[in-house]
């Protein structure tokens, strides 16, 4: 018999529909925790789909760290497994998706896996939010705007699903609705690091970087957390706000902690050292941070770039058109 469900244990691929800044420690743990759940769940029931979506998600999000150097295939395999044992199952889709988005950043192949899974589902919110994470990297931000409030108007009491509109709307420049659906998700939902970071972002993309690096240090205070949930964003915000001895501080510290070149690349965007922020951009695209780049690409705060050779260019290495 085949499991469509799992219960609150099944994966949730809308949980990637969006990379975000985040540390590689921590990150890495839970993923590891991921990994041996689903590998458990699919050696005690290789019928069980989900269990083999689940295990292609956490493949994809760690590439060569937990599933060796043939990461990518086995998670191919996983998802195609996963269709094949319940072509039912919109999360065997969304994996797939998730495939070519993250780990081929094949595009084409990605808007091609999208429109098969949005006919086959029109009504699941996980599809939707995961092809409108494709289509604001592509920048057809409308489309994806479209995407993401279609998966509200299915899901209307999903925290997860108001934060991802949350992140569409800022994208598209509509911060007081966006501001709106972060309350909403923040108030209904689990604490989480990218509402709180995105909420900041809103806040100062509206002129307010002292309210978004309140929000962001009240965030802090209260759950913790490790250095990648909050400094890239606080030292963008410092930035913003004149106050470079302390942003300079801060890329000292926590460069000794590893930071990935994106995050670096962002607290200097804030500092408007524009050439320095590219630099460490372009170090991205060479490293396993290349996937968030394109993800980081649509963020708002890139808008100050648009038009700026260098990141034209590294648009155009990702394969992201120009609107």
């Amino acid at each position: 018999m085949k499991k469509t469900t799992a219960g609150p244990s099944t994966p949730q691929p809308a949980e990637y529909a969006s990379r975000s800044t985040q540390d590689d420690t921590s990150f890495g743990v839970y993923q590891s925790w991921n990994c041996s759940r689903w590998q458990l769940a699919s050696a005690t029931d290789p019928t069980y789909a989900a269990a083999h979506a689940g295990l292609a998600g956490v493949l994809i999000e760690t590439p060569n760290t937990l599933g060796g150097p043939d990461s990518k295939r086995k998670a191919l395999e996983e998802a195609r497994r996963a269709i094949a044992l319940d072509p039912g199952l919109p999360l065997a889709y969304a994996t797939l998706i998730l495939y070519y988005r993250d780990a081929e950043m094949d595009w084409a192949k990605a808007r091609a896996a999208c429109a098969d899974s949005v006919q086959k589902f029109p009504n699941s919110a996980q599809i939707l939010v995961m092809c409108a994470s494709v289509e604001g990297i592509l920048l057809d931000r409308a489309h994806a705007l479209q995407l993401a409030r279609r998966a509200v108007a299915i899901d209307p009491l999903s925290p997860r699903m108001h934060g991802f509109l949350m992140f569409f709307l800022y994208q598209n420049g509509e911060f007081d609705e966006a501001l709106k659906e972060a309350d909403f998700a923040i108030q209904r939902g689990p604490s989480n690091a990218f509402l709180y970071r995105h909420q900041a972002l809103i806040l100062a993309a509206k002129g307010d970087p002292e309210g978004g690096l309140k929000a962001i240090d009240d965030a802090r205070a209260r759950f913790g957390g490790v250095a990648g949930d909050w400094q890239p964003v606080r030292g963008y915000l410092l930035g913003l706000l004149k106050r470079r001895s302390e942003g300079e501080h801060l890329i000292g510290e926590y460069s000794k902690q590893g930071a990935p070149p994106l995050h670096i690349g962002l607290i200097y965007l804030g500092m408007g050292e524009q050439a320095k922020a590219l630099t460490f951009f372009e170090q991205s695209l060479v490293t396993e941070d290349r996937a968030d780049l394109a993800h980081a690409i649509p963020e708002y705060y890139m808008r100050v770039l648009d038009g700026e050779p260098r990141f034209e260019a590294l648009k155009r290495k990702l394969g992201i058109p120009a609107y």
